[in-house]
């Protein structure tokens, strides 16, 4: 069955990639009216990269949402489970993976030779500083959200099976103690 927890995560996820996602198309074309956009390499590498992540989380987010719906409207409960799973995991490795690209156009911005003046007024450079922080943190954090409790559960499974042992040594001691 399907948690609130896991759908509650979802949404938050797909949050994190719109939000990912607006602020790299922003920086992208904030790039290009910097002065020396067309003379510097890192430049255009830096927008080349806050291209690419903007592009994948635009595709990744209308992906995972038209699958999802799809997905959410035809499967029982079983499948769900798992299905919702799948695209936590295909969700965090798309935040993850934007937020690595911005990363390294950060990386870039400060390589360049532009004014950090001109940096600063376009905020290209605090706009890829919050995605690529927005994207690392939220997808190492999304990842424990789902690992934690995955861990608990099996480590009450395993707590539960030495439980039952315990008793059937304690109906054993009680059965020897009848025979007596």
């Amino acid at each position: 069955m399907v948690t609130g927890t896991e759908l509650f995560l979802l949404f938050i996820i797909i949050i994190i990639i719109v939000v990912i996602s607006v602020l790299n198309s922003i920086s992208a074309f904030r790039i290009t009216k910097i002065s020396t956009y067309k003379t510097d390499d890192d430049l255009k590498r830096a927008h080349e990269f806050l291209t690419g992540s903007a592009v994948a989380g635009w595709l990744g987010l209308i992906i995972i949402v038209a699958i999802l719906s799809s997905y959410l409207s035809k499967s029982d409960s079983k499948e769900m489970t798992t299905g919702i799973t799948v695209f936590l995991v295909i969700s965090i490795i798309l935040i993850i993976t934007t937020g690595v690209l911005s990363a390294v156009a950060a990386v870039n911005l400060d390589r360049s030779k532009a004014k950090k003046k001109e940096l600063e007024e376009t905020g290209a450079r605090s706009m890829t500083n919050v995605s690529s922080i927005l994207g690392i943190l939220g997808g190492v954090l999304a990842t424990a959200v789902i690992v934690i409790p995955y861990f608990r559960k099996s480590k009450s499974k395993s707590k539960l099976s030495d439980d039952d042992v315990e008793d059937e040594d304690d109906l054993g001691e009680a059965e020897e103690l009848a025979v007596l």
